[in-house]
């Protein structure tokens, strides 16, 4: 994997807390998952979107339903 060298200008606290936790070499795996993971997140935003202008926003009953079912599960 390529990699490329910027700047972030952060929380300190975060900084600190994450440096703890990961090591000093270990905050760019940090950062680098992290954006990952919000580019992933946003991915899915837009195809959730894109299926909502093709077919329109889930009904209320609909949503209900699932969270019932999902939080039994």
């Amino acid at each position: 994997m390529a990699t490329e060298k910027v700047s972030f200008t952060l929380d300190k606290n975060l900084v600190a807390e994450a440096r703890a936790t990961a090591g000093k070499r270990g905050l760019s795996r940090i950062m680098n998952d992290a954006l990952s993971d919000w580019l992933h997140g946003r991915r899915i935003d837009q195809m959730l979107d894109e299926m909502d202008d093709e077919a329109g926003p889930l009904g209320d009953e609909l949503v209900q339903e699932v969270r019932g079912e999902w939080r039994a599960g």
